[in-house]
């Protein structure tokens, strides 16, 4: 024997009982008339399916239950669709569903609520999705509050972009994008969630029979409505419902009779959104319009125009698409064979309020009155629905292909009729008239096409004065001639395309391949073609992905030169310490390779071979007479020459006598050794010689020295100062540990 299920309908709050057999199923409160799902045995908080667990119900539709949940495997919250076993019951659906679901798993947009995975436990099947922080658009508008006009056609854009994303990469519609299915995050950025889940579900008759409606009425396109084929326009459709709902705060239709929404949305116009919120501009009260026009011919062509109307607005500007023709009665019988519709209030289930443990105000008459009152809403409602699922059954098999062809037939040979008794009426002049200006319509529209775009690059507009060419010369040789025109340039301008996109790529990587990120931005977002708009979302994306690799490398960037620095200062400080005790050797092999430290490596090789250095100062001397002092005592010498490390010189000993004796450099005073290092490096004579006054513990003159020892004065004038009292003492020049013979 079946428990009963007791459970709250989620619009009206009120306690629903049902019978136990019928959990996971959809029925209509017998309050309210919303559409509930029945919570299906089994699935409750803390369960695990697969990698994931179960933490709290967020709500619950026709599809089946939405949860909040864990991820084990990943540590991360996600959002989990358990199916209703109403569609589980059919495997090939399901099997269909699944392959949707890796279909839609490809869709990689920022504006797209990612799949992670779909699969199953026993008999539960599930679909996992990114969690997003947020309110869904419903919720944000559930107080009849309308948004700011700005506002509401930005988040119409970046929904439009994510659309025409899913539909020219991966040929996908979304079929019910309702305010329901628009998550807002924390950041403001509009997200679609279940994009490309209800293709199998809307075209199985099977699930069509059994009373299942997916999709909203206000926001079904009429062809969608009528169960015709369906392309980008319907999405086109429901996004401008959507954007009627965000200007005025309220649903273009009440949805509360579905059987009467439905009608609606069949044969009525939507009312004027100014008439409900007179705030609204006429530019986007006109784009609402043109969006949500009852024949799909009369909306935007395709998304790209779509996006171009949806900026025109925000500019304030009406849109380039032509406004549809006025209708009091909107599409009518004539227009299309509507099926019978009967009160789609999904099937009831029996289910009926619950009065246990209810606190109520009213009396028990008054009860037993309002469930006598559920027990008929709900009778009634199994009742229509019957009927719907037959009205729907009957509208599937009306358009079958038998019937098409039939139709087909009858409007060809009524077109070739017509065409017949406008040729008897017409003379041979008028004939010869028509044709002259058939072709001076011709002559013009290709004219117009070569001017726009050879100068402006406009194949849209070029390729829309040809479609309706083909229109207004139905029957003439340029009908064929303009159709074969719209091919070519469609073909042209895609062509045109691919090799733009082909050589600003290559552009782009030649700057990428030598780390040059924001050049290789610059040359999506400085290009100012004639394909530009046509190109518009392409470059937009390839520019932010070269921009944020532009950002990355500077942070690594800035992170490398903060480490050299470091690095740098603490071998500055080493070195410098190294130098002030002598230990040159120990000082040039910290610095040595290192650019900062070019010129301070010079000095100090310099300080190493300075015996060398000194010794080939002579050799400029050479027959000079010059004074020195060798051995604390000065003479006039005459250098001679200079050989192996000494330098030889005349000295006039008095009486004629002139002696040739020979010197080394640690015979001359320091004073001369720094003079003639000088020479050859002057940071090296500063340096030594700032040695040399420290071992003497000459401490003013050794900061005289080191203010000129480059990028070790700072560091040696401090240790000049820490230790003036204490001092290394060397008791002569050779003493020194960088005097090492060469």
């Amino acid at each position: 024997m079946n428990h009963s299920i007791v459970f709250r309908c989620q619009k009206c709050n009120v306690k629903i009982e049902a019978d136990g057999s019928y959990a996971g199923n959809v029925a209509g409160c017998p309050n309210c008339g919303n559409t509930v799902m029945l919570p299906a045995q089994g699935v409750m908080p803390g369960m695990i399916i697969d990698d994931f667990k179960l933490d709290r119900l967020l709500g619950s539709g026709i599809l089946g239950e939405v949860w909040e949940g864990q991820q084990i495997s990943m540590h991360r919250k996600v959002a989990i669709k358990i199916l209703s076993p109403a569609i589980t019951a059919y495997p090939r659906l399901v099997a269909r569903f699944i392959n949707e679901v890796k279909d839609a798993g490809k869709l990689n947009h920022p504006n797209i609520v990612a799949a992670i995975k779909a699969g199953n436990k026993g008999n539960i099947y599930y679909l996992a999705s990114a969690y997003i922080r947020g309110r869904s658009i419903k919720s944000i508008l559930s107080g009849g509050t309308p948004m700011e006009e700005n506002q509401a056609l930005k988040l119409t854009q970046s929904i439009a972009e994510a659309l025409l994303y899913a539909w020219e990469k991966h040929n996908i519609i979304h079929r019910d994008l309702t305010p329901d299915h628009v998550i807002i995050d924390h950041s403001g950025k509009p997200m679609l969630i279940d994009i490309g889940l209800s293709k199998s579900l809307a075209e199985d008759a099977t699930i069509t029979r059994t009373g299942l409606i997916l999709g909203s009425p206000p926001y079904m396109s009429t062809e969608q409505v009528m169960g015709k084929n369906i392309d980008c326009r319907a999405d086109i459709f429901s996004l401008g419902a959507l954007l009627y709902n965000m200007l005025t705060g309220h649903p273009p239709y009440d949805e509360s009779n579905l059987s009467k929404a439905f009608i609606k949305q069949i044969k009525d116009a939507f009312p004027s959104t100014k008439a409900r919120n007179s705030k609204v501009s006429d530019q986007a009260d006109r784009l609402v319009e043109i969006m949500t026009a009852k024949k799909r011919v009369y909306r935007q062509k395709d998304w790209q125009a779509a996006i171009e109307d949806i900026k025109l607005a925000q500019k304030g500007k009406y849109p380039e698409t032509k406004r549809p023709p006025r209708s009091k009665k909107g599409i009518t019988e004539h227009d299309y064979e509507l099926p019978k519709l009967r009160n789609p209030d999904i099937i009831a289930r029996q289910a009926k309020l619950h009065a246990k443990n209810e606190t109520s105000a009213f009396t028990k008459k008054a009860a037993a009155t309002r469930s006598n009152r559920g027990l008929a809403i709900a009778l009634i409602a199994v009742f229509l629905t019957v009927m719907l699922g037959v009205g729907l059954f009957y509208t599937k098999f009306q358009f079958d292909k038998s019937k098409r062809i039939e139709r087909e037939k009858a409007f060809a040979r009524q077109l070739r009729e017509k065409r017949k008794r406008r040729e008897a009426l017409l003379t041979q002049k008028q004939k010869e008239d028509k044709k002259l200006a058939n072709a001076k319509k011709w002559a013009f529209a290709v004219a117009y096409a070569n001017r726009y775009i050879n100068s402006e690059g406009r194949y849209d507009s070029a390729i829309k004065k040809f479609q309706k060419l083909k229109i207004d010369l139905t029957g003439s040789k340029y009908e064929k001639m303009a159709g074969k025109a719209i091919a070519m340039l469609k073909k042209s301008r895609e062509k045109k395309i691919a090799s733009l996109l082909k050589e600003l790529n290559e552009k782009a990587m030649h700057f990428a391949n030598d780390k040059k990120f924001m050049q290789a931005a610059a040359v999506y977002k400085n290009y100012a073609g004639l394909l530009k708009n046509n190109i518009a979302a392409i470059s937009k994306e390839k520019n932010s992905e070269f921009e944020a690799k532009a950002k990355l490398k500077l942070k690594r960037v800035k992170k490398t030169q903060k480490k050299m620095r470091e690095e740098n200062a603490q071998i500055l400080k080493a070195a410098a310490l190294n130098i002030y005790n002598g230990e040159i050797k120990e000082a040039l092999d910290k610095i040595k390779g290192r650019k900062i430290f070019a010129e301070p490596e010079k000095a100090l090789h310099a300080i190493i071979e300075r015996k060398s250095y000194i010794i080939d100062s002579f050799k400029d001397d050479i027959g000079k007479t010059l004074t020195l002092k060798i051995d604390g005592e000065e003479s006039e010498l005459t250098i001679t020459a200079v050989k192996k490390n000494k330098v030889y010189a005349n000295r006039n000993i008095g009486g004629g006598l002139v002696v040739t004796a020979p010197f080394a450099v640690k015979d001359i005073s320091i004073k001369e050794k720094t003079e003639r290092l000088a020479r050859t490096n002057k940071m090296a004579a500063a340096i030594y010689a700032g040695i040399i006054a420290i071992k003497r513990e000459e401490y003013r003159q050794a900061r005289q020295c080191f203010r000129d020892a480059g990028i070790f004065s700072k560091k040696l004038l401090e240790l000049v100062s820490q230790n003036e009292k204490q001092s290394n003492l060397f008791e002569n020049d050779s003493d020194l540990i960088y005097y090492q013979q060469p």
